[in-house]
């Protein structure tokens, strides 16, 4: 385990042995809750592909899990994050070209923290965890070639802040990865439901 993820790891542990242990349960204003949110996401991958390939990719994501109201406008909730992401090219018009397609898709899974404050309609979500990845190009001819690494697993770590309005969340977030999976590092601009 990366000296990064272990202390992202102890801030996680550290908020929730204090929400849940040293918080005085009994305390009126604390209630215990369920929720999350999902996200459909557009997304900038800055280094993905070749130079003047298209960098934007589209996602999937949602967090899950039990909380507890903190106090009248405050939730935190803690849960599985997953998400999964995907990019691909069109190089079928590109000269000498036998390729009609590249690809890659990233699927996220790990713990993730969601913090709601309802008095200024704003949320900030943090996750990590293990990400897959499945990459490779699809041929004129229609043969799918894997690259090298497809398969492989790397680790994520994804930041975002959200705004609410009555129905809707609005917000930026971005995901980062360990090793070669670096250049699937990305912004994305976030859409959908609190839960």
């Amino acid at each position: 385990m990366s000296k990064r993820k272990e202390a992202f790891m102890r801030i996680l542990i550290m908020v929730v042995l204090t929400v849940f242990v040293f918080s005085p349960i009994n305390s009126f204003s604390q209630k215990l809750t369920g929720g999350g949110n999902m996200f459909i996401s557009l997304q900038y991958w800055e280094k993905i592909g070749m130079k003047n390939d298209p960098k934007i990719g589209l996602g999937l994501s949602g967090t899950m899990g039990v909380g507890i109201m903190v106090d009248t406008t405050v939730r935190v909730i803690v849960g599985p994050h997953i998400a999964y992401n995907m990019w691909e090219a069109n190089y079928a018009n590109k000269p000498q070209s036998y390729t009609q397609t590249v690809y890659t898709y990233m699927m996220d899974a790990g713990p993730g923290v969601v913090v709601n404050f309802y008095d200024t309609g704003t949320s900030i979500q943090i996750a990590t965890g293990k990400s897959q990845i499945s990459s490779g190009m699809i041929l004129k001819d229609g043969r799918n070639v894997k690259y090298p690494y497809n398969r492989n697993f790397y680790t994520f770590y994804y930041v975002a802040l959200g705004f609410k309005t009555k129905i809707f969340e609005f917000g930026l977030g971005y995901t980062s990865y360990s090793g070669y999976a670096k250049y699937c590092n990305r912004l994305e601009f976030l859409f959908g439901i609190e839960l």
